[in-house]
């Protein structure tokens, strides 16, 4: 996709799509059809008071928010749904925990395989190079 053309964050974009293959049963799951044919529309604004509202329009005019999570799980489990927004009704606690130092090795080659792997919205089969970074790891892990 030629610089002039690609979208911004926080853009709405028009596109046709392609339906997943049988073998996918997440039924969110689609292909772009052809990246040339993405049309650009509005850009949300971003820094100015109230502009998360506008994005609430339209990040939420037709999704369900749940907040029941074996529902959801439920849902998942059926492939009736992938892709969701969850908001827990009650946050009860916040945990911190020692952890390891350094990321396992596995987790390592598994960052630099995926590195390899072809971009989503390259037309010419060549992988993205240094896609994802590998990040200094935090010493500790967060759950509530």
């Amino acid at each position: 996709m030629d610089y002039d053309n690609q979208f911004s964050k926080f853009q709405v974009i028009e596109l046709n799509l392609i339906p997943p293959s049988s073998n996918d049963k997440r039924p969110e799951s689609r292909k772009i059809e052809d990246i040339n044919n993405i049309i650009n529309l509005q850009k949300l604004t971003t820094g100015k008071k109230g502009s998360w509202e506008v994005r609430k329009q339209h990040l939420f005019k037709s999704e369900k928010i749940f907040t029941n999570k074996a529902e959801l799980l439920g849902l998942a489990y059926d492939f009736h749904c992938s892709l969701a927004f969850f908001k827990p009704t009650q946050i009860t606690d916040f945990v911190i925990e020692d952890d390891e130092r350094e990321w396992p090795q596995e987790k390592v080659q598994r960052i630099i395989a995926d590195n390899k792997q072809l971009s989503l919205f390259s037309q010419d089969n060549i992988p993205s190079s240094s896609r994802h970074d590998i990040v200094e790891k935090i010493p500790y892990k967060f759950s509530y």
